[in-house]
């Protein structure tokens, strides 16, 4: 996934989980890491940043897709 497309995905997750900072705790960075990554000012391997808010991506989506397995269960 291309960063833009990582950036929305974060934009998202700031929403649900209603911070920046508990965003960055579920990927395993440092607030100002997602902050100055988010601004386009992450002056260290943005590769490795990027790889760890993919797994986050990835990492949600199996969460939801359990969840839906339980819901139909349970109907």
């Amino acid at each position: 996934m291309n960063r833009n497309g990582l950036l929305k995905h974060v934009g998202d997750w700031i929403t649900r989980l209603g911070s920046q900072s508990k965003v960055a705790e579920k990927c395993g960075i440092s607030g100002t890491a997602l902050s100055q990554w988010m601004n386009g000012k992450y002056g260290a391997n943005s590769a490795e940043l990027e790889k760890r808010i993919a797994s986050l991506k990835a990492i949600l989506a199996s969460e939801k897709k359990l969840m839906n397995v339980i819901k139909k269960e349970l109907e």
